[in-house]
Formats: structure tokens, C-alpha cells, sequence
């Protein structure tokens, strides 16, 4: 039987590098031959806007590209699951659990569940920084659960000041390893 997933949400302002991280993160997975679901959370999506979400140049393509098994869009109370009416839209645990049933049900268990997004929500939380004044509002914020903080070299000073780990943009393999070690707490789905 394989253990429970890891469930790892990154975080951070629009575009600070969330995307690229976890492209990283995936490779980096993905090599050590994991299946790896990604969750994306729009929110910025509107009920009444497009279905135009899995265009060629999308975070979602670019996340099977990077090695992704599976893909979730969420946000506006859809799902890319083609489901238009999902009361679970805004429940990233609830979006978990089901991606991982998914895959269960498919022989096909996951290693981990990486998920975009979901600031406010009680999942472990990677945050991507970019500016001091990004820092300032992490450390304000409601932000729950953050396990670290990627940054560039020049904040690393500011940013233990937060009293999490912190990691540099190149160090992706030392964070995937304290992820997988436990070293950042127990990142694994709750089950229920």
C-alpha cells in the first residue's frame, strides 16, 4: 500500500515565480519517477468568463509538460474537470482528496499533489518571494501553515525573520528533500 501523498500548496503574488517553482519541483519529482497531480487555483476566475483555461501556453500545459499526471483548474466555482457547477471549487482538501481518489480508482496512486494557489486555506504552504514588501505582507497576513519561503539571494536575511526555512531559488533540491524527509512537517494528505 503506498503511504499518503504529500500535498504541497505555493504560494505568493501574481507573478512571482509560483508556476516556475513548481515546474521545478515537478521535474525534480517526476525524475525520481513520482506521480505528481497539480491543482491550480484561478482566482481571478469569474462564473460567467470563457472556457478558454487550457490554452497551449497555460500554467496547466506547462505543468504536464513538466511531468504532471494530472491537472485541476479551479476557481469561479468551476473545475477543469469540465464540472460547471462545483461546490468544492473553493475547498482545495476537498480537490485533493479527489484527485487522489481519481487516480487510486485509475492503479494509478500519486506521490504527491501540488497546488497552486489557496492562500487562505490550511494546506502546507511553500511562499514564493520576490520584494521586501512581499515579506511584510506574509508576515501580516493570514497566511496559516507556511512551512518556508523561496526567495532570491538578496532577501534571505530579511526573510528568516519570518521563522521558517528559507530557501533560494536555486536550491530547489534541498527543498524537495526536506519536503520528502519530513523536515518541513508532516506534509502528507490528511485522510478523511
Amino acid at each position: 500500500m503506498m503511504p499518503r501523498p504529500l500535498v504541497v500548496s505555493v504560494v505568493g503574488f501574481q507573478d512571482s515565480g509560483k508556476t516556475q517553482l513548481m515546474e521545478r519541483i515537478l521535474q525534480m519529482w517526476t525524475r525520481q519517477g513520482w506521480r505528481v497531480a497539480v491543482i491550480k487555483h484561478d482566482g481571478h476566475l469569474q462564473e460567467t468568463a470563457p472556457d478558454d483555461w487550457e490554452k497551449a501556453t497555460s500554467d496547466t500545459a506547462r505543468y504536464v509538460h513538466s511531468g504532471a499526471v494530472a491537472t485541476v483548474l479551479a476557481g469561479g466555482g468551476r473545475t477543469l474537470w469540465r464540472d460547471m457547477a462545483d461546490q468544492a471549487a473553493e475547498q482545495p482538501l476537498v480537490l485533493c482528496r479527489r484527485v487522489v481518489h481519481r487516480a487510486c480508482q485509475q492503479g494509478r496512486p500519486l506521490h504527491a499533489v501540488l497546488v497552486e494557489g489557496f492562500k487562505f486555506h490550511p494546506l502546507p504552504k511553500l511562499a514564493v518571494i520576490r520584494q521586501a514588501s512581499e515579506l511584510n505582507w506574509l508576515a501580516s497576513s493570514a497566511v496559516n501553515n507556511l512551512r518556508a519561503v523561496v526567495t532570491t539571494e538578496d532577501l534571505v536575511m530579511t526573510a528568516t525573520a519570518l521563522s521558517v526555512p528559507v530557501y533560494t531559488d536555486g536550491s530547489v533540491a534541498e527543498l524537495c528533500a526536506d519536503i520528502e524527509a519530513g523536515r518541513l512537517g508532516d506534509m502528507r494528505l490528511v485522510s478523511g
